[in-house]
C-alpha cells in the first residue's frame, strides 16, 4: 500500500515537473514576440502634389497621369476640375475690361470740364481787365454817376473771377479724385484677377524631378486617389518618388507609443516579396497623431524607418510592407 502511494506520487511530481518545463521554454518565445505594424515602401527623395483651395474646400481630380508610369521633368502630371474659377476669371476680366472703358471716359470727360472751367477763368479775367479799363477813366471826362458805375462793375468782375478760379480748383481736384478712384478699382480687380489666374495654375500641377507617379490613399476610407475623386484641399493626392533612396512609412497606434524609439530595431516583410525580410531601424517618430478613418477611431503616429540593406531588390513606392519592432 505504502508503495503504490510512493509511486502515485512519484509520478505526479515528475508530470507537475515536466509541464513547468515546457511552461518556462514557451514564456520567453511569448515574450519575444515583436509589435507588428503596418507600413509601406516610401522614396526618401519625392516630389508630393496637394489639393488646392480653388473654390471652397472640396474639388475634383479631373485627370492624372496613370499610376507607376514614369513622369518627364515638366510633363502634366494632376489635373482639377478648373470650370468654375475659369468661369470667375471671365467674369473678372469683362469687370477689368469695363472699369478700364470707364477710366478713359473720366478722363475725357474731366479733361473737358477742367478747359471749361479753365476757359470761363479766363474769359473772368478778361472780362475784370476790361472793367479795371473802364473805372480807370478819369472823373473829370465822365460823371460822377458813370465813374461810380464802373467802380461797382469793376468789383462785380473781380468776384467772378474769384469764383471762376474757385471752380477750375474745385474742377481739378473733382477729376483727380475721380479718376484715382477708378485707378484704385483697376488695381483692385487686377489683383483679384491675378489671384483667379494664379489659383487657375494651381490646377495643373506639372513634375519638377521626374519619376514613376505613385497615387495617395484616400485618408477616409484608404482608397486610391484617381481620377473623378472629390477630395478637399491641402490632401495629398499623388507623388513622384525617386527609386533611388528607399525607406519604409509605418503608422503605430497611440496605445503601443511607448514600446517604440528611436534606434528601434526592426525586421521588414514585403507583402510582394513571400519570404523576403530585411532589417531596419527607426530613425524618426512624427510628434503629431493622425486619423486613419478606415481603420478605427484611435489616433495613430508615423514613423519613419531606414533600410538597412535591399540591394539588388526592386523595391517600389507604395508596396504594402509588415514592420516587427524586435
Amino acid at each position: 500500500m505504502i508503495g503504490a502511494k510512493f509511486v502515485r506520487s512519484t509520478l505526479f511530481k515528475t508530470t507537475f515537473l515536466k509541464s513547468a518545463m515546457l511552461m518556462a521554454l514557451a514564456a520567453p518565445a511569448v515574450c519575444q514576440a515583436g509589435l507588428l505594424l503596418t507600413g509601406q515602401v516610401a522614396s526618401k527623395n519625392s516630389e508630393t502634389f496637394y489639393a488646392p483651395r480653388i473654390s471652397g474646400w472640396q474639388t475634383q481630380v479631373e485627370w492624372m497621369l496613370p499610376e507607376g508610369k514614369i513622369a518627364k521633368i515638366g510633363e502634366l502630371v494632376v489635373l482639377f476640375d478648373r470650370a468654375s474659377v475659369d468661369a470667375d476669371i471671365e467674369m473678372k476680366e469683362s469687370d477689368l475690361s469695363k472699369k478700364k472703358d470707364q477710366l478713359a471716359l473720366a478722363k475725357s470727360t474731366g479733361e473737358e470740364g477742367i478747359m471749361d472751367a479753365e476757359f470761363a477763368f479766363e474769359k473772368a479775367k478778361l472780362e475784370h481787365q476790361k472793367s479795371q479799363i473802364d473805372a480807370d477813366i478819369g472823373i473829370e471826362f465822365v460823371s460822377s454817376y458813370e465813374h461810380e458805375k464802373a467802380n461797382v462793375e469793376l468789383e462785380k468782375k473781380r468776384l467772378d473771377v474769384e469764383k471762376a478760379r474757385r471752380r477750375l480748383t474745385t474742377k481739378r481736384e473733382e477729376v483727380k479724385t475721380d479718376i484715382e478712384k477708378k485707378q484704385t478699382a483697376i488695381k483692385k480687380t487686377d489683383y483679384e484677377l491675378n489671384a483667379l489666374q494664379r489659383k487657375s495654375a494651381l490646377t495643373a500641377l506639372k513634375s519638377k524631378m521626374g519619376g514613376p507617379m505613385v497615387y495617395a490613399n484616400h485618408p477616409w476610407n484608404g482608397s486610391k486617389i484617381t481620377s473623378g475623386s472629390t477630395v478637399q484641399a491641402t490632401w495629398k493626392v499623388a507623388e513622384i518618388a525617386s527609386t533611388t533612396e528607399m525607406r519604409i512609412v509605418a503608422w503605430l497606434n497611440e496605445v503601443d507609443k511607448g514600446s517604440v524609439t528611436t534606434d528601434s530595431k526592426v525586421v521588414i516583410s514585403v507583402d510582394a516579396m513571400t519570404g523576403k525580410q530585411f532589417e531596419g531601424v527607426v530613425t524618426k517618430l512624427v510628434p503629431q497623431s493622425e486619423a486613419k478613418e478606415a481603420w478605427g477611431t484611435a489616433a495613430f503616429f508615423q514613423i519613419e524607418i531606414d533600410i538597412k540593406d535591399y540591394s539588388g531588390v526592386a523595391l517600389v513606392p507604395g508596396m504594402s510592407v509588415l514592420v516587427e519592432v524586435l
